[in-house]
């Protein structure tokens, strides 16, 4: 701010100088209007953005943190003689999602749902996702049609509200969008505007905002409330009612934030994950996780999310090496989960190595949700027997399975986020690569097969799965092609 206004007065004596000089024409004046003009909103915007220009910026715009043995916090951004303790913690309400109470679900829904009073059709005025999405602009218009409505034809108008069903919570470049966008394709399935909210694991405490705002709970239920309308609608027939969920697949493994959380505080470590805030709300939900050979899903997200136009293979060996032994030197001092829960290794990290160590995050998971209520499956068993596949998962939910023409339009569906031609054509990573990989992941994978109870293989985890899916209804091999 103190540079802007210093800029200005610069740029005002140095047009005064100009003036006072003879010939001083129209487009001149012009000219000087402009520059004057430019120069006030030189100093607005310092004044709007001045939280960017000072030393010591506020408590819920820390990016990089460093965690101690004695888990206090740092960060290289502020001036440690300004640093006030209390800031590194986040006290708003509508982030302390323990102490709320869990909602009331009706039980003739097969969906978590609940009702609300209406009073307003402009329910979503303040909504943080609208500024998100165009998906969700235009379904909050046409839900706002509904209320209006409502709010003219009943005595007591309400909605309904709407939490997720089931949730595909990971992994990246597993296959998750293709299998979301299948699984949506039962008539007794709505997605959501958005099919990655990440709010449990990111957007509640404000990540996609730049951290400047959060984004409350519920905002989060108001992106299902064109699904409880159509559950409404069919709330009579119990036997195929409608369910929602979603596919953030951030919501297994990040929990960047959690040393800003009171329950956190102090530790080394996080006591509380996301599945810890989901399972409070949400003790029901069916989970859904899809995974693959985690050095393959380390180079294709490499390739995925690398812009950069000089990816090369001896580019992603020289990343995996540095990001190996980063984690390995902390693995040396530090817990396992310390160091994949760090946010300020993570983003150190060359690759994002940590989203493969599959084993880790489940059992934290596991720690609080039931097994039966897990299903667990890799992508070269998706892609090489997809419709079978796609019966298990529809098995799992308990819905109703596909005739024989809608299983045929399923699969004839396009494979979303293919790999582009240009990274097809770098080939498979190095041996070298491979083999480095292979050796950091060797336990995880072996840690896996032992939660799962079964000798895992990145070829097939088909037949241990039934074992766990109880109660669902019969499926004949008829139903599908």
């Amino acid at each position: 701010m103190v540079y802007g206004r210093c800029c200005t007065q610069q740029i005002v004596k140095i047009l005064l100088k100009w003036l006072v000089r003879p010939r001083t024409t129209a487009s001149t004046l012009y000219v000087v209007a402009v520059v004057c003009v430019l120069g006030t909103m030189l100093m607005s915007l310092s004044q709007i953005f001045h939280v960017h220009t000072t030393t010591s910026p506020p408590a819920h715009h820390w990016s990089i943190h460093f965690l101690s043995d004695t888990g206090i916090h740092g960060t290289n951004y502020t001036n440690t003689t300004e640093r006030n303790e209390t800031k590194f913690i986040w006290t708003h309400p509508e982030i302390d999602l323990l102490h709320k109470k869990p909602f009331q679900l009706l039980k003739k829904y097969k969906n978590p749902c609940w009702h609300e009073p209406l009073y307003t059709t402009n329910v979503y005025q303040n909504n943080k996702y609208s500024l998100l999405s165009p998906n969700v602009r235009s379904t909050i218009i046409r839900l706002m049609t509904e209320w209006s409505t409502r709010l003219t034809r009943d005595q007591i108008p309400q909605r309904l509200r709407c939490l997720p069903y089931f949730f595909i919570i990971g992994q990246p470049k597993c296959g998750s969008t293709d299998l979301f966008r299948r699984i949506i394709q039962h008539p007794d399935v709505v997605s959501p505007p958005i099919k990655e909210l990440h709010w449990w694991s990111r957007n509640r405490m404000g990540k996609r905002l730049n951290y400047t705002d959060i984004i409350p709970l519920s905002d989060y239920i108001d992106m299902f409330d064109q699904t409880a309308v159509q559950i409404e609608r069919r709330g009579d027939d119990a036997k195929h009612q409608i369910v929602t969920g979603e596919a953030s697949v951030s919501v297994m493994w990040e929990n960047d934030d959690w040393w800003h959380l009171p329950e956190n505080i102090g530790q080394d470590e996080p006591l509380y994950t996301n599945a810890d805030y989901m399972k409070h709300f949400l003790p029901d939900l069916k989970v859904i996780i899809i995974l693959r050979n985690p050095s393959e899903r380390l180079f294709s997200d490499y390739l995925y999310f690398n812009p950069t136009a000089n990816k090369s293979l001896e580019d992603f060996h020289n990343r995996v090496n540095f990001s190996v032994q980063l984690y390995e030197n902390c693995f040396d001092n530090h817990s396992i989960r310390h160091c994949l829960y760090n946010y300020t290794i993570g983003m150190a990290s060359q690759v994002r190595l940590r989203i493969g160590v599959y084993s880790v995050y489940l059992k934290d998971w596991l720690k609080l949700y039931p097994r039966e209520q897990f299903l667990v499956l890799t992508l070269n068993e998706y892609s090489g027997k997809m419709l079978k596949t796609m019966k298990k998962v529809f098995k799992f939910l308990k819905l109703r399975p596909l005739s024989k023409e809608q299983s045929v339009a399923m699969k004839k569906l396009k494979r979303q986020n293919k790999r582009k031609f240009k990274d097809k054509k770098l080939g498979a990573m190095m041996n070298k690569t491979k083999e480095m990989l292979e050796t950091f992941y060797g336990q995880f994978d072996r840690e896996l097969s032992e939660i799962l109870g079964y000798e895992f293989s990145w070829e097939s985890t088909e037949e241990h799965n039934n074992s766990y899916i109880k109660n669902a209804p019969v499926i004949d091999d008829n139903d599908y092609l």
